[in-house]
């Protein structure tokens, strides 16, 4: 008994670090006011689905945003405003990217098996240090969605991770949709030299 709840455990803990680890930012740190490129890691698809769409949504506080191209990936990008406008770089901008979505052309995906880096460009706010969390949804190719989403998401307030929940069952394959906490970069204060 106590041997079966030990194996049911580390199984559990061993899901948990697994699903939770799926994307990363690089780097995961930044000194605030800087222009840097920021790449999405993406170790991997489903058990047997490549990756057939990335989305980040950019955090308040984020100008200047360009998406990198990826091979074999059209790229997208939505606006949202700035209320009031923000000055950057001496100039006045009234609306920033909202999200960039990178989608699969002429049948291509990132294979189960391969490593692909999602990178954008961008200017992180000059008076500002703290955490940013950039939600991020993958798509697979078999139709399962991953979420890395925080606060309030359209399921309501989220914290922490969920297990899979089907959200369509058609042609006899069970889709699921996992939601896990959102990649998070640290702004910190720039360094000085001493």
């Amino acid at each position: 008994m106590i041997a079966s709840t030990l194996a049911t455990v580390a199984t559990l803990l061993a899901c948990t670090i697994t699903t939770s680890a799926h994307v990363a930012l690089i780097p995961n740190e930044a000194e605030m006011g800087s222009n840097f490129n920021l790449g999405f890691k993406l170790p991997h698809g489903g058990e047997e689905a490549g990756t057939v769409a990335f989305t980040v949504t950019l955090p308040e506080g984020t100008y200047s945003v360009k998406p990198r191209p990826v091979y074999g990936f059209s790229v997208s990008r939505t606006l949202r405003e700035l209320v009031p406008d923000v000055e950057v770089y001496g100039s006045m901008v009234n609306e920033t990217v909202d999200t960039i979505t990178w989608t699969a052309v002429y049948g291509y995906e990132v294979p189960t098996w391969a490593v692909e880096v999602f990178e954008i460009y961008l200017t992180l706010p000059a008076n500002q240090t703290g955490t940013m969390p950039f939600p991020a949804v993958q798509t697979l190719s078999d139709g399962d969605v991953y979420e890395w989403i925080t606060g309030n998401s359209t399921m309501g307030p989220y914290n922490g991770t969920a297990e899979a929940v089907v959200v369509d069952e058609h042609a006899g394959h069970r889709r699921r949709r996992e939601v896990e906490t959102a990649p998070v970069l640290t702004v910190v204060a720039p360094t000085t030299a001493a």
